[in-house]
């Protein structure tokens, strides 16, 4: 499956926030979105799901319009974690997390949803947190429940924004690791955005940055996490070299004295 963003527009009061962005992301692979604070990350993932309308352009699945598709359809299709979100009702971590197993439920959960929930709960260090209620969890305890939510949906694409706000770095890595494996495993498309460029570069198959509400660059992430690129959006300088097999990114600081 072939999740496709062509020429993608934007705006919101009248300001352009994104204008012809175009990406591709396929099954079992990872796209990581990459750039500075308000280039537009967050608005294309929310167009990318349907869940705002773009001013021009089209979002497909499989060469089908995401307008197009009736609520199973889409749930059944790619699932969504959004930047933040905060329990709306209390409930229990289980409960929460189970209600990613609605599209896959007739009436009322089977055994196996809830084997598959309680499997995921393990996954990510959430099984002694089951039956605790949302509203007395942490920002990082909370972001892996949605992420648990988004895992036992077991969507075609999987959409995240910031997966790895507010967890320390070996939660970081359990986390990426955890959808990389999911991506392989199942065959699913991961879009991910990113402010991490170093995990991007592990992570990722191929990334896009954006920069004033364009595709900068779009390729692997050798091809695209150069020192000039990084230089060019993000205004610091950089070296970018390969050792023990991957990709390593170091900032230095502003290239802007003041």
């Amino acid at each position: 499956m072939t999740l496709e963003i062509e020429d993608l527009a934007v705006a919101y009061d009248d300001t352009p926030v994104l204008d012809g962005v175009s990406l591709s992301v396929s099954s079992g692979s990872i796209h990581a979105l990459l750039g500075p604070n308000g280039v537009g990350k967050s608005t294309l993932l929310r167009a990318a799901t349907g869940l705002l309308e773009p001013d021009r352009g089209q979002v497909l699945v499989e060469g089908t319009s995401i307008s197009d598709l009736s609520g199973p359809e889409r749930a059944e299709t790619i699932a969504y974690v959004p930047q933040s979100e905060s329990p709306t009702f209390a409930t229990s971590v289980f409960q929460a997390v189970l209600l990613g197993r609605t599209p896959h439920t007739s009436w009322r959960p089977s055994h196996e949803d809830r084997d598959r929930v309680g499997a995921v709960l393990s996954q990510l260090g959430l099984a002694d947190y089951a039956t605790r209620p949302t509203d007395t969890l942490s920002q990082g305890q909370r972001r892996k429940v949605a992420i648990a939510r988004l895992l036992v949906q077991e969507p075609a694409m999987m959409v995240l924004d910031e997966p790895t706000a507010s967890l320390d770095l070996r939660h970081r890595l359990d986390v990426l690791e955890i959808l990389e494996n999911q991506t392989r495993d199942r065959s699913v498309g991961t879009l991910l955005a990113m402010h991490d460029i170093e995990l991007a570069a592990r992570f990722a198959d191929t990334v896009s940055i954006l920069a004033d509400g364009q595709v900068f660059d779009s390729g692997t992430p050798e091809s695209v996490l150069t020192a000039a690129t990084i230089e060019s959006v993000y205004g610091v300088s950089a070296t970018v070299d390969r050792h023990d097999g991957r990709l390593h990114v170091d900032a230095q600081g502003s290239r802007r004295v003041s």
